[in-house]
């Protein structure tokens, strides 16, 4: 994964965030969160507008990320949380075949660590980035 790439969360609230989230800030990544009340075309808009290339994704929102994949051409990586998914690893199995070692890569204050979208009532949802001055 390349640093600061975009990798996103769709899931209800769970401390299941938090493996991908602390993984993604050791590699320097971004993580997008998904508010898991959007309706897919919202769900949509912010994995294309992001440019995600992987997307933790949890059962309940299996059908949904399923209907969206053809739509997606950057997400090139989907991992199922809850496992179940034939299409895609299970995030245990994934987990275990990625390397324990520290990438130790380089980081500024003025690095964006997560990315999350305000509602768009008025039009699409709208980004916001943090940074890790923020944190």
């Amino acid at each position: 994964m390349r640093r600061k790439a975009r990798i996103g969360f769709l899931g209800n609230n769970s401390n299941r965030y938090f493996e991908p989230l602390f993984g993604a800030a050791e590699a320097n990544t971004v993580v997008v969160g998904n508010n898991w009340r959007l309706a897919a075309p919202a769900i949509e808009f912010i994995l294309d507008d992001t440019g995600c290339i992987c997307l933790f994704v949890g059962a309940e929102y299996y059908a949904v990320v399923a209907q969206l994949r053809e739509r997606c051409p950057r997400l090139h990586s989907i991992i199922a949380m809850d496992g179940g998914a034939d299409v895609w690893p299970a995030f245990a199995q994934w987990r275990s075949q990625q390397s324990g070692r520290d990438p130790r890569l380089p980081s500024r204050h003025d690095d964006d660590v997560l990315q999350l979208y305000l509602s768009g009532s008025t039009g699409h949802p709208k980004g916001v980035q943090l940074t890790d001055a923020h944190h």
